[in-house]
């Protein structure tokens, strides 16, 4: 009796699939990078560039976050080019070789999008929302020991690994409860206010109960980044439709409207006690979905990036930190095709430069808001670019973007923020993707350029 159930084992056994190797994302090349940041870090000389890897075709286990030391990319080593350094006659440096130590790379889940920190005593805290399986957000530490900045879960002792498992849900009441809601499907933006909240968007429209595509409504998601956990006062209700990005001001978080809907909400504010309220904006002007928002850096201005048509959308804010902040469209500009996100550069006794990236033209673009104008275009940045990060030296700045359909990041220097004009397109971190996303064909496998 013993051998015949040894032999049913073992032919159970033989007739079960063989186990899937793993196959976690690379760590030498970004794959379909979205949400980047630049943290200056003591004791790395041109900072830590940490880009979300977002796996988007499926091809890998999960997503990636890296954290890229730009003193050392490139072979031997090399770093970035100098601040400010002339372009030369064979056009901007490409710099393949990203050499990140394993301590350097934590696996999340795919579908990764923008980036927000808190800084901590004894290091920084990194979050990122992901759309794939759970919807989840990640707290992921980033802390120097010795010549590395490593990542880790948080909670997690050992730098390097697999975080996937370990992020915050925003749609479990979608299964353990009868409504399914308070729910964010889709989580995309995020932000953390001065007192260290967290405050996430998400894309998609919660129904109820799940899956009845009925009672949908968007929801702004917060919770305390020290201390991070998710329950129903969490959320925040803000009434019919998804949201896309999402700025924190002094009293008021601010969300650009993601999907036409039918009040076709242009920009919803919010506030943490559970007041939401609507800007209004859409009965102004024509631009029917909000992509990248940004404030300036006294809260006097609000600038939306939108689609249908592709516009800038500057507003006024008045009385920001009032019960009824009052928001009134000044001006709209054209912008190039597909415009995405937005952030703002500071000028001491200017006023702030607004950059914008504009996915289908490959382009980013700078707004002077002294001027009312668009001042400067930087064109060739990649295949998609579509987040944009900003490193302030002196006088100038240093931008990169990251390319999501060839996979590297675009750096771009303005040496002189009085000059927006002399931005110039400096380098690409990273190698192509293109040659493994779609292989020869269309001449795929060129670097990119």
């Amino acid at each position: 009796m013993r051998r015949l159930a040894t032999l049913a084992l073992l032919s159970v056994c033989l007739a079960c699939p063989p186990a899937k190797p793993p196959n976690p994302p690379p760590s030498t090349s970004f794959y379909f990078p979205t949400g980047l940041l630049h943290l200056d870090v003591p004791g790395f000389p041109q900072g830590v560039l940490v880009v979300s890897n977002s796996n988007f075709d499926r091809r890998f286990d999960h997503g990636s976050l890296m954290a890229v030391d730009l003193s050392k990319v490139g072979d031997g080593g090399v770093g970035l080019p100098a601040f400010g350094a002339s372009v030369g006659a064979s056009g901007p440096v490409q710099l393949p070789a990203l050499n990140v130590p394993a301590s350097g790379i934590v696996q999340v889940a795919s579908f990764g999008g923008e980036l927000a920190l808190l800084p901590l005593d004894g290091g920084l805290r990194l979050f990122l929302p992901t759309r794939s399986e759970g919807n989840n957000v990640y707290a992921i530490d980033a802390r120097v020991k010795g010549s590395e900045l490593t990542l880790s879960c948080i909670g997690a002792g050992e730098a390097g690994g697999d975080c996937s498992g370990q992020g915050l849900s925003l749609t479990a009441n979608e299964s353990t409860t009868e409504t399914g809601v308070p729910a964010a499907p889709g989580p995309q933006g995020v932000a953390v206010a001065a007192d260290g909240t967290v405050w996430v968007s998400h894309m998609t429209q919660a129904d109820s109960p799940h899956g009845s595509v009925t009672n949908l409504r968007g929801y702004l998601v917060h919770f305390d980044g020290r201390a991070p956990s998710i329950g129903d006062s969490s959320f925040v209700d803000i009434g019919e439709g998804s949201t896309q990005d999402v700025v924190v001001g002094q009293r008021w978080t601010y969300a650009s409207g993601r999907f036409i809907t039918p009040a076709a909400r242009l920009v919803r504010l919010a506030e943490a006690s559970g007041a939401a309220l609507n800007s209004g904006l859409e009965s102004a002007i024509g631009v029917l979905e909000g992509r990248g928002i940004a404030l300036s850096s006294d809260e006097s201005r609000l600038y939306v990036v939108g689609r249908v048509p592709d516009q800038l959308v500057v507003a006024s804010i008045s009385e920001p930190t009032s019960a009824s902040p009052r928001i009134r469209v000044l001006r709209t500009l054209a912008l190039p095709e597909g415009p995405t996100t937005v952030t703002r550069l500071q000028r001491p006794g200017k006023s702030d430069l607004i950059a914008i990236v504009c996915s289908t033209s490959g382009s980013l673009v700078i707004y002077d808001d002294d001027r009312g104008e668009l001042v400067a275009q930087v064109s060739g940045l990649g295949q998609q670019p579509y987040a944009v990060a900003v490193d302030q030296q002196g006088a100038g700045a240093r931008l990169f973007v990251s390319n999501f359909t060839d996979g590297r990041v675009a750096v771009i220097d303005m040496p002189d923020l009085s000059r927006p004009q002399d931005a110039r397109l400096v380098a690409h971190l990273g190698a192509s993707q293109l040659c493994l996303t779609r292989g020869e064909r269309g001449g795929a496998c060129d670097g990119g350029t």
